[in-house]
């Protein structure tokens, strides 16, 4: 797949001579609400043009006609993605207008989850959520989880075009690699949160760099560069003190698909 509309090289041509690191370093680690960084650039005009644009291009790759909803589903009809181009920010305002809370075992889901999010809903942070290591997230990590499941709210993947174009972030070689040493270290046993296909899902890929941007306190037309995947490499999870699957997402873009990496960060609406 070539990548072509994204013009990242001259980016980073400009930032060879370098105060730009600066400012990179100096913008990491935001400290403000990312659920309300995330609703600023949802409901920029940039951010609404780039939506509309790749539901367009998406669409044709879908189903035609109406999904009778017994046999077949809605979400791969092209209706589906219309139905948010023309109602963008009626359902930009009803995600943001409230969280769900509460105990992970009322959602039938365990405290490591962190939290529950799908299309058209506002989202769920669990109150008992916990890190690996058992500890209790702190109220700027639950933030953290409180936009990510938003972002499942505001978007999915269902075409053929952009499951395809967002999974190309991925090596799959070495996710391979990676799921074998896991399953090693595990006895055989799935007993972490290690779901290979989970990773390879379109649309925790697109929230995990939606967490990126979110880390930079970037705008909409803010242009995320090879620089900053570096610098969210060597800092993001020490910095945010949680990990929900980034390291390993980060472990599978690799120099062979870093380039579809800041092609499809900069390009869809995230």
């Amino acid at each position: 797949m070539k990548f072509t509309s994204i013009d990242t090289a001259s980016v980073e041509e400009n930032e060879s001579n370098n105060p730009e690191d600066e400012l990179i370093s100096s913008s990491a680690n935001y400290q403000g609400d990312w659920t309300l960084l995330l609703r600023e650039r949802m409901l920029d005009p940039v951010t609404k043009e780039r939506f509309i644009k790749q539901r367009d291009e998406a669409m044709p790759a879908m189903l035609t006609g109406k999904s009778n909803g017994l046999l077949d589903r809605s979400e791969e009809f092209k209706q589906h993605y219309q139905d948010q181009i023309d109602h963008y920010e009626d359902r930009v305002n009803h995600i943001f207008s409230m969280t769900g809370m509460g105990l992970a075992g009322r959602y039938a889901q365990s405290p490591i989850s962190l939290g529950e999010g799908d299309i058209d809903k506002p989202g769920i942070v669990f109150s008992d959520a916990i890190k690996g290591d058992g500890m209790p997230l702190t109220a700027h990590q639950k933030n953290i989880v409180e936009s990510h499941e938003k972002g499942h709210g505001l978007r999915d993947f269902h075409s053929l075009l952009d499951k395809t174009e967002i999974r190309s972030v991925v090596d799959f070689k070495e996710l391979d690699e990676l799921t074998k040493e896991r399953r090693i270290a595990e006895g055989g046993f799935r007993t972490q949160r290690f779901v290979p296909g989970y990773l390879s899902k379109p649309d925790e890929i697109i929230e995990r760099m939606s967490q990126f941007k979110n880390y930079f306190g970037m705008k909409a037309s803010d242009i995320f560069t090879k620089k900053h995947l570096d610098y969210v490499r060597q800092h993001y999870v020490a910095d945010i003190g949680l990990d929900n699957g980034v390291n390993d997402l980060l472990r599978c873009v690799t120099p062979s698909t870093e380039e579809a990496f800041l092609y499809v960060i900069n390009k869809y609406p995230i």
